[in-house]
């Protein structure tokens, strides 16, 4: 189960409102999909809450992963106010906490700046995860990608020449490449 879950469309300054609106993304995807039902989020939505709900996904039956796709990651320091800084930090040590003992539940942040950029909250934190820059793509990459992203994706869908259009409007920049892909296939 993916879930995307970006910060820009997610305002919040705490913990309890980060964790609600990411107790919604992880449940939409989760209705979305259809095959799992996940434990809610307890209504503190605190950091002991969002631990034991974390805690609650990894036990869940079966062997279905839950990747939850954290964009803007940078911004999380920005949401908090200073004098919140302990919560940010009590998140920040969850986060580390999965990558380093969760098999089911998985984090994918994505950013503008790798971690030892951003200060030392960020690299002592996410010391242990594979950091992987991801350049813009090549016209064969981005054509390969739009016209067979994977093997059952119906041949005649999207005509090479589109992609290669689309190829010369994003100049191979990864994110808008993938936003052309789903408003082509939405």
């Amino acid at each position: 189960l993916s879930v995307f879950f970006d910060l820009q469309d997610n305002p919040c300054n705490s913990a309890q409102a980060f964790f609600r609106a990411l107790g919604r993304a992880v449940a939409a995807a989760a209705a979305r999909d259809g095959r799992l039902t996940l434990p809610p989020l307890g209504e503190s939505a605190d950091i002991e809450a969002a631990a034991a709900w974390f805690d609650a996904m990894e036990k869940s039956p079966g062997d279905l992963r839950i990747l939850i796709c954290i964009d803007e990651f940078e911004r999380l320091e920005e949401l908090w106010p200073p004098d919140h800084r302990r919560e940010l930090l009590q998140l920040m040590g969850l986060f580390r906490a999965t990558i380093q003992h969760r098999r089911k539940v998985r984090l994918l942040v994505a950013g503008v700046a790798p971690f030892d950029e951003l200060g030392s909250m960020w690299f002592d934190h996410f010391i242990n995860a594979r950091q992987i820059h991801l350049d813009f793509l090549t016209e064969a990459d981005t054509i390969g990608l739009l016209t067979k992203p994977v093997p059952e994706f119906p041949s005649d869908a999207i005509p090479v020449e589109i992609a290669r259009r689309i190829f010369q409007r994003t100049a191979g920049q990864p994110y808008l490449v993938q936003l052309y892909g789903w408003l082509l296939v939405q």
